[in-house]
């Protein structure tokens, strides 16, 4: 599984570094850059290297974990952009997306 966390390591490292920054908190300029960064690792996976066992182990982890993170800024976004929408009416959402993503990023890491 070497050759998984070499080719995957850094995307799901970067994931990592996203989950360790929502714990002190993070505003919603520093979350979308964030997730932009990860987006950016995911598109520089040379997805022809990639195995059979190493995208089931860790790539589609991985890679749902990123669409959870995806799926939050969206919903802040939204928010966000609604003149009614308090910041703590989608909290919740935000919760359950990060821990979703979270529990696939653990996969993830443990495919590595």
């Amino acid at each position: 599984m070497g050759r998984c966390r070499e080719i995957l390591g850094s995307f799901v490292g970067s994931m990592d570094g996203l989950r360790r920054k929502l714990a002190v908190g993070v505003s919603y300029g520093e979350y979308l850059r964030r997730v932009n960064a990860v987006r950016a690792a995911y598109r520089a996976i040379p997805a022809e290297r990639v195995g059979l066992e190493c995208l089931l182990s860790a790539g589609t982890p991985g890679e749902r974990a990123l669409n959870r993170y995806i799926a939050a800024a969206n919903a802040w976004g939204r928010c966000l952009t609604e003149a009614s929408c308090d910041t703590r009416a989608v909290e919740p959402r935000l919760q359950r997306e990060w821990r979703r993503a979270a529990a696939l990023l653990h996969s993830a890491r443990a495919g590595l």
